[in-house]
């Protein structure tokens, strides 16, 4: 369940593309939507999107569940960084507004589709808030400016969030052939297009592994951090790269295949991996969930209009020395 939310959260928040936070300039973006600045959005309201307003309670919320889980993936040490040239701390608000964002979209969607919340629902939405504050002491709660009515509606929307997704794509086509998700384990020699004799090196590769002189130590000397080894799905790399992989049965080698990027030579160490390729499938039937629920998402929110508060979003703050023992994802897991 982690996995299938953070799937969809990634690809959903880049949708609505709300607010880009930029060296401390804010810069707007939308679709077909009306933007306002907003002279009547006050006290802790961040925006408003149509009659749904995100206060900074909430935010703080995410910021504290995303701040832990960049930690985990970078290290604390990020930030002191930019990401994508920017302070982390402000791609972090970014993330985490674009996200609430979203939330408040697909709520406005549940009502315009009649879709609710029951009330098993909502003791669950209780039950999960009280346990996300149990982990709070009270002091904590009071300079975080953390409210259990704000964590209680995070968990509100992102349960609704699951029920308006699953409903919207009940007419996902769940066909999918081994062929199609098919994963494949390869290794390689590379060659760059920039080196000056690329093509006369990798001629002499290919003759010495053709004459039987041993693949992967030939390509593990040459690639150096390029690497050697992988595994392969359909869609993930250049056309000519892909079609030469998949032609190969195991312990056979392709010719030298070029692309844009230099040259390859490829040996399949196995042609059906079936675990991998059984995972492949849930991700092709996720992609396919998301292409539906981005076109009726973007229709929906094309014409929406937003009132953000600039100060609220300038102002916000948090302690980056900070860390949550559990997020609201896990606690959903």
């Amino acid at each position: 369940m982690k996995r299938k939310k953070i799937i969809k959260f990634a690809i959903f928040a880049v949708v609505l593309a709300f607010i880009l936070i930029v060296g401390g300039t804010f810069l707007y973006t939308k679709m077909n939507a009306s933007v306002r600045i907003s002279f009547g959005v006050h006290g802790n309201v961040v925006f408003r999107i149509e009659k749904e307003v995100c206060t900074k309670d909430e935010v703080t919320v995410l910021l504290l569940d995303k701040k832990k889980q960049y930690d985990e993936l970078y290290g604390n040490e990020i930030w002191n960084k930019n990401i994508d040239d920017i302070s982390a701390v402000d791609y972090l608000k970014n993330d985490v507004i674009n996200r609430l964002a979203m939330y408040k979209c697909v709520k406005l969607m549940a009502e315009d589709k009649k879709i609710i919340l029951s009330n098993s629902d909502k003791t669950k939405a209780e039950r999960y808030a009280q346990e996300y504050i149990e982990q709070f002491t009270e002091s904590d709660l009071s300079s975080l400016g953390i409210t259990k009515s704000a964590v209680k509606s995070i968990f509100e929307e992102k349960i609704l969030f699951e029920k308006v997704y699953d409903s919207l794509t009940t007419t996902v086509n769940r066909e999918i052939s081994v062929d199609e998700a098919r994963v494949i384990k390869l290794q390689y020699i590379f060659v760059s297009a920039s080196l000056p004799d690329a093509q006369n090196l990798i001629n002499e590769y290919y003759t010495r592994v053709t004459a039987g002189e041993n693949f992967e130590k030939l390509a593990s000397d040459n690639n150096g951090t390029e690497g050697y080894e992988c595994q392969l799905a359909r869609g993930t790399v250049e056309e000519a790269f892909e079609d030469a992989a998949f032609n190969l049965n195991t312990d056979e080698i392709s010719q030298v295949v070029k692309t844009a990027k230099g040259y390859y030579i490829i040996k399949c160490i196995n042609d059906y991996e079936k675990v991998a390729t059984e995972n492949n499938k849930q991700n092709i039937l996720n992609n396919r969930k998301n292409a539906i629920f981005d076109e009726i998402y973007k229709e929906f929110t094309a014409t929406l209009y937003y009132e953000y508060n600039e100060k609220n979003i300038k102002d916000l703050n948090f302690d980056t020395s900070y860390t949550v023992k559990v997020t609201t994802d896990e606690i959903l897991k």
